[in-house]
């Protein structure tokens, strides 16, 4: 009888230790997969930030093109 309770806390104990490292795992993912998130976030705003500002630049150089057209035709 003994034993078979000694067997039956072994094998508790070593179902314990694999849901630990089992939790452990699920915690590494989970946190690995947030940064990859944070990480996917911060580069679609610095896309986002580049493609307006070089929106910005085509606006700002059309706008300077046609102060210079008007310039010229002022002149000529």
């Amino acid at each position: 009888m003994a034993r078979r309770e000694t067997e039956f806390k072994h094998a508790e104990q070593l179902s314990d230790i694999r849901g630990h490292h089992n939790m452990a795992h699920k915690a590494n993912w989970e946190v690995k997969t947030g940064k990859m998130i944070e990480k996917g976030i911060v580069k679609n705003r610095i896309n986002d930030m580049r493609r307006r500002q070089a929106v910005n630049l085509d606006q700002r150089k059309a706008k300077l093109a046609e102060l210079l057209a008007a310039e010229d035709r002022i002149y000529e």
